[in-house]
């Protein structure tokens, strides 16, 4: 399900009961994009506080797109350091992004891979946001009182600019191709992942013909990923924003997308824990478990403090048992196909 909602000097409301975007969504947006942003005025696009590529890849390609349009003054702009993956695809197409700055406050905002007031820059002001184009089936949308959100289940943000370049007939730049490319590869864990849908797929095969990366890139970028020095700051910027009720309990869910996770949780179980342990303190939370996903093999590995959540997620996803050798009630189970954070949290959520 995705809401397109739009509250100027009047409220217009449409809800629609299937996932895959028609030709109106995609037309709507854009025509809201090409013909109600003001081509004098600066206009930021950004992510995610904490942005990952996908959010990266949005705002650039997005901001790109616009200016193709005629709207020369959207720049993209970004709130915090983005996350690893991010930077290393943002060096390796030698580009700079501007940070948000206090002046911003006043200015038109749009975001992409972002729709929670929860998760954004904290210069961004809601009255401000004119557009949220985001692919979570969690949301709180009704916050953005003046904006055109497009909220759909796609596997990446990403996916859903291509749609827009795609009905724009504008071909993105090959940096723009490469970032939307990347993107939607890390999103979808290579297509993998059970949230992908044939949107993502299309997408992929469309903007391929505009790369200029190859498979070395991609491997180099998911190695990046892969690169934690400190356990415990990785998984509490991974958390930082929400916690979730899961089996009615508050619920912190943690995720790591991996080379080589099974050994990477027998290298550091304990230092995994103890992670978990202090993370769920300081969200004030009930439960906390972490998905380890690796990128290579296509396995998705879930450890728990405790068995009843275990028991609970097992309901829907069959488990095998790692032995960990731990005592007490912490545990881990595999399974031999890819779950990320979003596929988990709507599973839980609609069965608690």
């Amino acid at each position: 399900m995705y809401i397109i909602k739009k509250i100027l000097a009047k409220t217009i409301y449409k809800q629609y009961c299937h996932k895959i975007a028609t030709l109106d969504t995609k037309k709507q947006m854009y025509t809201y994009l090409t013909n109600n942003i003001s081509k004098t005025t600066n206009t930021v696009l950004t992510a995610y506080h904490w942005p990952d590529i996908d959010g990266i890849a949005g705002i650039y390609a997005l901001s790109e797109l616009l200016n193709k349009l005629g709207h020369t003054h959207c720049t993209p702009k970004i709130s915090q350091i983005p996350q690893f993956e991010a930077l290393w695809a943002i060096k390796l197409l030698g580009l700079k992004f501007l940070e948000i700055e206090k002046s911003d406050i006043y200015r038109p905002i749009i975001l992409v891979d972002v729709s929670d007031p929860l998760d954004l820059p904290k210069e961004v002001l809601l009255e401000n946001v004119i557009a949220v184009i985001d692919h979570r089936s969690y949301y709180e949308a009704t916050a953005f009182k003046n904006a055109l959100c497009w909220i759909e289940e796609t596997g990446s943000a990403s996916t859903m600019i291509v749609e827009l370049y795609r009905h724009s007939l504008y071909k993105p730049s090959s940096i723009s191709a490469n970032l939307l490319y990347l993107a939607i590869i890390s999103n979808t864990i290579n297509l993998m992942s059970h949230n992908t849908t044939d949107l993502d797929k299309e997408a992929i095969q469309w903007v391929k013909s505009f790369i200029t990366i190859n498979k070395i890139d991609i491997d180099a970028m998911l190695n990046e990923k892969s690169q934690i020095n400190d356990i415990y700051q990785r998984i509490d910027n991974d958390t930082s924003s929400k916690c979730h009720i899961i089996n009615e309990k508050l619920t912190v869910i943690a995720q790591l997308e991996l080379v080589d996770a099974k050994k990477f949780i027998l290298n550091n179980i304990h230092e995994i824990v103890s992670s978990l342990n202090k993370v769920m303190s300081s969200r004030f939370a009930k439960n906390i478990f972490i998905i380890i996903v690796d990128t290579r093999l296509y396995e998705t590995y879930f450890i728990f403090l405790e068995g009843f959540t275990r028991k609970f997620v097992e309901q829907f996803i069959p488990l095998m048992n790692l032995n960990l050798n731990l005592s007490g009630k912490v545990n881990c189970g595999f399974v031999n196909d890819v779950y990320i954070r979003k596929e988990i949290i709507k599973i839980c959520a609609t069965n608690t």
